[in-house]
């Protein structure tokens, strides 16, 4: 729970100051590839810092992939996000 109302008070903050995160079609594939290594190790620091990268942008065309692997970090699913980086990786 803590999770969502940070990123409600991070969205709120951004809007208060004008900040707006740049757009991107799609999240880099190289972060996609450590991320799902990360997830398969369960090296939860890289997990971590690359979500933290990957939220930098705003995507057009993900498909709210992005948002997905960010609330699935936030639960510790890392099977499941191995298992979707994995198809999507292909």
């Amino acid at each position: 729970m803590h999770s969502f109302i940070d990123d409600i008070d991070a969205l709120l903050t951004d809007i208060d100051t004008g900040k707006s995160k740049p757009a991107k079609d799609m999240p880099d594939k190289e972060l996609l590839s450590l991320l799902l290594e990360a997830c398969n190790n369960y090296i939860i620091d890289d997990v971590e810092t690359l979500i933290e990268q990957i939220d930098e942008y705003r995507y057009e065309a993900d498909g709210g992939l992005a948002d997905w692997l960010k609330h699935n970090t936030d639960l510790m699913n890392y099977g499941k996000i191995v298992e979707k980086l994995s198809e999507f990786i292909e």
